[in-house]
């Protein structure tokens, strides 16, 4: 009869060692496999959530600069304007609240700073978009740039005349005559 110790794995307490390795990589194993899920899956939502929470903020900006302008507030308005602009990503919206602050400036009278609101908005977005363009034309007559007015005048009427609004463009382009004839 085979004594338990002939074992040529090294007996008894040799499975017991055996079961305990398989054991401790098992763990090792769900442990590998709830932190990949963990990273993979659930620190995304995290971050997705952190995300909108963000934008919500983001979006309060705008709306805070919506009820300062309704109170005349403007220099108020303005900056909560331009905060959102830095803060949001989409270009488009970047734009339109840099357009906005652009008009708080308007409205209270400082047209230098209206100016370089709109030139801002300009450069942000890749397409011409008529309100900028105009905001551009009525602050540098504003501050006394005559040529540069006009320059964006026809600049607008041009981008009516694509658009089909003929009348615009005709009435853009007599009112870029007439500031370079006054010169």
């Amino acid at each position: 009869m085979k004594n338990a110790t002939d074992n040529p794995i090294g007996g008894r307490n040799a499975y017991k060692r055996i079961w305990v390795r398989m054991g401790v990589a098992l763990l090792a194993s769900c442990l590998i496999i709830a932190l990949g899920a963990w990273y993979f899956v659930l620190r995304p939502m995290e971050e997705s959530r952190r995300a909108a929470l963000e934008q919500s903020q983001i979006e309060q900006l705008y709306a805070q600069g919506d009820k300062l302008r309704a109170e005349r507030k403007f220099d108020e308005a303005a900056a909560k304007f331009k905060d959102y602009a830095k803060f949001v990503r989409d270009t488009g919206k970047k734009q339109d609240a840099l357009m906005r602050a652009a008009t708080m400036y308007e409205s209270k009278g400082d047209a230098k700073a209206a100016l370089a609101t709109y030139k801002e908005a300009e450069r942000i977005h890749d397409t011409d978009n008529v309100g900028v363009v105009m905001g551009i034309a009525r602050t540098a007559v504003a501050t006394g740039d005559k040529k540069e007015g006009a320059k964006y005048y026809r600049k607008a009427g041009d981008l009516l005349k694509e658009q089909g609004q003929m009348d615009y463009y005709n009435a853009y382009y007599m009112h870029a005559d007439t500031l370079e004839q006054s010169k």
